[in-house]
């Protein structure tokens, strides 16, 4: 994507207009940084900027004057969709689905939006078996159950036997849920003064199953003794 010929003019114009405060006496303070003065500049009621009058015509206005077409919305052009998506994708892995949703509630066109996925899609850029495989991986890092993750997925549209390699492919799934569940609560014990409860909800809140989270909850407050039942 190249740069539109207004987006070149107004950064050509905004760089002279730094460059004209730099070499101003009576704008830069001592150890005033280049990004700061800028931000003076562009602040500043410049003809650039400064509040328009009523007999001023707008910028659409004085486009047309000049024989210009007046710009389009981004949001509005396969081209801004498609721009937003690249640098979306480019930013981190992206689910379609997640990205689609999240673009049309900003606004954009939900054809273009359908348009710009599919390219991103066909040049690489996006990608659902490569986002679940680096979200599963992220997840189980962090300690996550995998019936959390498993609904985290289906919110993409993906079901977790689809992930590239699952099981065997992943280290941390050579263990038991229940072990996994035990590694989080020693990592963090739960500090409610009812340990069974707070051992329970903390496994639920990572995404454990009801009935790992209520077995290993049990057998983690008899570990602690009687008191902590």
């Amino acid at each position: 994507m190249h740069a539109s010929p207004d987006t070149k003019r107004a950064s050509i114009e905004r760089l002279r207009a730094c460059i004209a405060a730099v070499e101003s006496d009576g704008r830069v303070r001592a150890g005033a940084t280049y990004d700061a003065v800028c931000s003076e500049t562009v602040d500043a009621p410049t003809p650039a900027n400064r509040t328009k009058t009523a007999d001023e015509p707008h910028s659409e206005e004085r486009q047309a004057q000049r024989g210009q077409e007046p710009s389009e919305d981004p949001k509005r052009t396969f081209e801004g969709t498609f721009k937003k998506v690249e640098r979306l994708c480019l930013v981190r892995e992206q689910s379609s689905v997640k990205l689609a949703q999240r673009l049309v509630r900003e606004g954009y066109d939900e054809r273009l939006v359908e348009d710009a996925i599919h390219q991103a899609q066909s040049w690489g850029l996006l990608d659902d078996a490569r986002y679940a495989e680096v979200l599963v991986r992220s997840r189980l890092a962090a300690g996550k159950g995998i019936a959390g993750i498993e609904r985290e997925l289906a919110q993409c549209g993906i079901a977790l036997e689809d992930v590239n390699g699952w099981p065997e492919d992943f280290e941390a799934c050579q263990e038991s849920e229940e072990e996994r569940a035990f590694a989080v609560l020693r990592k963090h014990p739960p500090r409610s003064k009812n340990v069974r409860e707070g051992a329970y909800r903390k496994l639920a809140t990572k995404g454990f199953s009801a009935s790992v989270a209520a077995s290993v909850a049990r057998a983690w407050a008899e570990e602690q003794g009687p008191a902590a039942r």
